[in-house]
């Protein structure tokens, strides 16, 4: 499970380059991300859940690799890097035949 899921995970994490995907947000930092976003999850997590093991399938690592980009594109606006870099990401799962939204 862990070597076919993580080449999925580094392949989208290689197109993102800022830390809020990468990293959690503090709730200092941003203070209401926590109000918008019910559900936060970080691309480190995701990789540390899977190398514990953690997920029963490749379907639920696509899934919060979904929620963490929908997330970004939740709280961010259309116009700033982060919205463009989140959706650049979808597009690119979905031409390499993952499903995204």
């Amino acid at each position: 499970m862990y070597e076919k899921s993580d080449g999925l995970h580094f392949d989208l994490m290689a197109y993102v380059l800022d830390r809020p995907y990468i990293f959690s947000l503090f709730c200092r930092a941003y203070p209401d991300y926590y109000e918008v976003i019910s559900r936060p999850v970080a691309l480190l997590k995701i990789r540390s859940q899977i190398k514990a093991g953690q997920y029963s399938s490749l379907e639920a690592v696509e899934q919060d690799l979904e929620l963490c980009f929908c997330n970004a594109q939740t709280y961010n606006e259309p116009t700033s890097m982060l919205y463009k870099v989140s959706d650049m990401v979808v597009k690119l799962a979905v031409l390499q035949g993952h499903c995204m939204y």
